[in-house]
This record gives structure tokens, C-alpha cells and sequence, in this order.
């Protein structure tokens, strides 16, 4: 406001005024209120400032921030504090079977003593037809896998 403004404004109240006192009261409360949302929005244009300039600086390392006091260590946990293991269930309905048998022998050595056999199965949803895979594995007495 300019001097010729406030001194209209002074002239216009009157002190013995309700209505006049009122608009005074009224006038001082938005003044103080505009002030706030100035030194409110200069805080958030210095804030978009700041964030412009970050999004011209220079790609990593310089651009991170200080590294943690005590990180955790990189990768999944192991064992016990890995959570829980999930797994699929076993389909309901099963439309083919295929089984993938042992050879005779053990196709690097030749050999044919067992050690330990297992079977797994893997199923496959194609096209909505499930498919189950009998897989038989064993450890052959050269001591490799077959």
C-alpha cells in the first residue's frame, strides 16, 4: 500500500465504530495472514529452485548422498531368515504325463551303480493344458550326477 492508501484507510475508522472496529480487527488479520503465505512461498520457491538445480547436476557418485552409518548386507538372507518359502500347489487336474527315465549307464564314465535316485516332478500350464514331468535323477557311483 501507498501512503495515500493507509491514510484513507486511518481516516475511514472510526475508534467509536463497532462496524469500523470490526473491519480493523478484520483488515490486521489478513495482513498478518498474507504475510505467512509470502514467507511460505518463498520457502517453496527456494525448494523448486534447489530441486531444478539438482535435476541438472552430474550423474553418480557425485550426485548420491552420503552413504549409510550401517548398511545391511547386499543379497537374500539365508536359511532360517530368508521368510517364507512359497511353492505352487499341485494342480487339481493333470491332461498329460510324461516321464523322463534314468539311462542304463552313466553317459560320462559308463558306469552303472546307483548311489542315490530321487525323483521330481515339474508341471506346466500351457494353453490351459497342465502338463506333469516325472523326472528320475540319480548319483551315479563315479559320484556325478545323471
Amino acid at each position: 500500500m501507498d501512503a495515500k492508501q493507509e491514510k484513507s484507510t486511518e481516516v475511514a475508522l472510526n475508534p467509536a465504530c463497532p462496524g469500523c472496529v470490526a473491519a480493523a480487527k478484520r483488515i490486521a488479520d489478513l495482513e498478518r495472514r498474507n504475510a505467512e503465505l509470502e514467507s511460505r512461498l518463498k520457502q517453496l520457491e527456494g525448494i523448486v529452485e534447489q530441486l531444478r538445480r539438482s535435476g541438472k547436476r552430474q550423474a553418480a557418485p557425485f550426485a548420491r548422498g552420503l552413504p549409510k552409518l550401517d548398511p545391511k548386507r547386499p543379497g537374500r538372507k539365508s536359511g532360517e531368515d530368508y521368510g517364507t518359502k512359497a511353492f505352487r500347489t499341485v494342480p487339481p487336474v493333470i491332461d498329460e504325463e510324461y516321464d523322463a527315465a534314468l539311462p542304463g549307464r552313466c553317459p560320462r564314465c559308463g558306469g552303472g551303480q546307483f548311489i542315490d535316485e530321487h525323483v521330481a516332478h515339474q508341471y506346466q500350464v500351457e494353453k490351459g493344458d497342465i502338463h506333469r514331468f516325472t523326472i528320475f535323477l540319480a548319483v551315479f557311483a563315479a559320484g556325478r550326477a545323471g
